[in-house]
């Protein structure tokens, strides 16, 4: 394993910074026990005279535990189960 390999390996490890995620192909099965980056950035969107503030997580994983999640999959954090909504990278 490589220096940098090792290090995000110790990040993804460190119970400080990730959290414990239940990822589960196509919404079935037992799942997976990974570990993921959980962020919840705080966005307010101006629509006209409307705010619109969505709840958004972004988990942040590696493909060696996830693999390519699609549009049916879900990710339990803390007994809430959030849907992975579609592809957002290429």
């Amino acid at each position: 394993m490589t220096a940098v390999g090792a290090a995000i390996e110790a990040l993804f490890n460190d119970p400080n910074i990730a959290r414990p995620v239940v990822d589960r192909a196509d919404a079935t099965g037992t799942g997976t026990a990974v570990r993921d980056f959980a962020r919840r950035p705080d966005q307010v969107l101006d629509s006209g005279a409307a705010r619109v503030e969505p709840k958004t997580t972004i988990l942040d994983g590696t493909v060696a535990q996830l693999g390519d999640p699609g549009p049916d999959d879900t990710a339990e954090i803390d007994g809430a189960v959030l849907m992975v909504p579609g592809r957002t990278g290429p």
